[in-house]
C-alpha cells in the first residue's frame, strides 16, 4: 500500500459519466470509489452539452460545463469558479478529446492536471486501409471527411499529416499537464517513436482495473452454454463488428448448435444487423445496451474481440474473470498484457475472418483445451484488481505531484 495524503480529485469526461454506457466510464467510477475509500474526495465534471440523466449520479458530486458550446472566456470563468469553490487539487482528464484539450488550456494557473490516453497511440498508422474499408454510419465533421478522403487518394500524405497532428497534441499535453498517462508500458515505444521531442519524464503507464470484484472461486463451467460473446459499443471502424459477423458466419456453418450474442448499442448497430442479413449470416442475437453484463459473461464459453485498435480491452479482462475464453485479433500492444496466447486465450493474426473462425472452432472442438483456459483466466487477471491499480495511481501519479 502506498501512502498518499487525501486529495480533492475531479474526473473530467466529454460526456456524462454513466458506468453502464462504456468502459471509460466504468473505470472512472471504480477509481473514484477506491480513491474515496482511501480518504480522497472525488467528483465528476462533464463537458457535454446535455448529459443524459443518470439515476446513480448522487453517489458522487457532478457538474456540467459544456466548454465547446461556450465562449472561451465564459468556459474559463466557469472552470475557475468550479475549481476554486470545490478546492480541486487534481483534474483527471479522461482521454485526449477536443473538449478535454480545451479544458486543459482553460484551467486556472496552479490547478494541476493529468491526461489519461485511453487508446493505442497513433492507432491508425499501419491500419489505414483496413479502417477505410469498414462501413460506418458515424457522422463526420468536415475535418474528418477531408482526412478520410485524403487517406483514400493520398495515403502517404495522410500518414504524414496524421502523425504530425497527433504528435503535436501529445507534446501539448506534456507541456500543460503534470503527466500523460498511457494504459500500458507496451505502448511507449510506439508513442516515443512517433512523437519526437516528447519528454519521457512526463509519461507514465498504468493499466486499467478489473471492473468487477475478482472472483475468488473457480468459474461455474457447468453453467456455460455454446455461446460466442461480443460486447462493445457499436462503432464499426474501431470495433470491426462486420469482421465479427464474417468470422461468425464461417464458424456457424460448421457449428450450427452455437449462438453468437452481441451486447452493446451505438450508431452502427443497425448497419451491422443489415450487414448480417445481406450476407445470410444467422444465429446472432442482438441484445442492445444492458446493465446486467455479468450474466452474459457467466453463460458464454468464448469471447471474440475483432477490434482494429483498442486502448486496453477491458472486456477481455471482464470475460476472463468469469471463465469466458478470449479469442482476439493481435491489433494493439496492450492486449499482450492481458492474453497469453495458448495459456488463457488465443491471439489471432489481424484481420482474417477465417483465422478468427478457426480459433473459435479450435476451442469449440477441444473441450479440454477450452476448460484449461477458462480455469486459468480468473487467476491471470487478479493483478488488475482495483486496489493494485490504485496503488499504482498513488505511487506513480498522486505522490509525485
Amino acid at each position: 500500500m502506498y501512502f498518499c495524503i487525501g486529495m480533492n480529485i475531479v474526473f473530467v469526461h466529454d460526456h456524462e459519466v454513466n458506468p453502464s454506457k462504456g468502459g471509460m466510464q466504468r473505470v472512472s467510477w471504480l477509481l473514484a470509489g477506491e480513491l474515496r475509500r482511501r480518504g480522497h474526495s472525488v467528483s465528476f465534471l462533464s463537458l457535454a452539452d446535455a448529459p443524459e440523466p443518470f439515476a446513480r449520479q448522487g453517489e458522487f458530486p457532478q457538474l456540467t460545463i459544456p466548454v465547446l458550446s461556450l465562449s472561451r472566456e465564459e468556459a474559463r470563468r466557469r472552470l475557475a469558479e468550479f475549481t476554486t469553490r470545490s478546492g480541486i487539487d487534481l483534474v483527471v482528464l479522461q482521454h485526449m478529446s477536443e473538449a478535454n484539450l480545451m479544458a486543459m488550456h482553460l484551467l486556472p494557473e496552479g490547478v494541476r492536471s493529468v491526461m489519461v490516453y485511453h487508446m493505442q497511440p497513433f492507432s491508425l498508422l499501419g491500419k489505414e486501409r483496413k479502417v477505410k474499408s469498414l462501413p460506418s454510419a458515424t457522422p463526420l465533421r468536415l475535418k474528418g471527411k477531408v482526412l478520410r478522403m485524403l487517406g483514400i487518394v493520398a495515403p502517404a500524405l495522410f500518414r504524414v499529416l496524421y502523425r504530425r497532428q497527433i504528435a503535436a497534441s501529445f507534446r501539448d499535453v506534456a507541456l500543460h499537464t503534470e503527466r500523460l498517462v498511457m494504459l500500458s508500458e507496451r505502448f511507449l515505444p510506439r508513442l516515443f517513436a512517433n512523437t519526437p521531442g516528447l519528454d519521457p519524464d512526463r509519461v507514465v503507464a498504468v493499466n486499467n482495473p478489473l471492473t468487477f470484484e475478482a472472483p475468488h472461486e473457480a468459474p461455474d463451467l457447468g453453467a456455460k452454454r455454446n455461446v460466442v460473446l461480443q460486447m462493445c459499443r457499436a462503432i464499426n471502424p474501431q470495433k470491426n463488428l462486420t469482421g465479427f459477423v464474417e468470422a461468425w458466419g464461417i464458424f456457424h456453418r460448421s457449428h450450427p448448435d452455437w449462438e453468437a450474442v452481441l451486447v452493446g448499442d451505438g450508431v452502427d448497430l443497425e448497419l451491422v444487423k443489415r450487414y448480417a442479413q445481406r450476407r445470410g449470416v444467422s444465429g446472432i442475437r442482438f441484445e442492445g445496451n444492458r446493465e446486467d453484463v455479468e450474466r452474459y459473461y457467466r453463460e458464454a464459453k468464448i469471447f471474440c474481440l475483432t477490434s482494429t485498435f483498442e486502448g486496453w480491452g477491458m472486456v477481455l479482462v471482464e470475460a476472463m474473470a468469469f471463465g469466458c475464453v478470449p479469442v482476439a485479433f493481435d491489433s494493439y500492444e496492450a492486449m499482450h498484457d492481458i492474453v497469453a496466447d495458448g495459456e488463457n486465450g488465443l491471439i489471432v493474426p489481424p484481420f482474417s475472418a477465417a483465422a478468427m473462425a478457426a480459433a473459435m472452432a479450435r476451442l469449440a472442438d477441444n473441450p479440454d483445451l477450452w476448460r484449461r483456459m477458462a480455469l486459468q483466466g480468473p487467476a491471470s487477471i487478479r493483478r488488475f484488481g482495483i486496489r493494485d491499480i490504485v496503488d499504482e495511481w498513488e505511487d506513480k501519479i498522486l505522490n509525485r505531484l
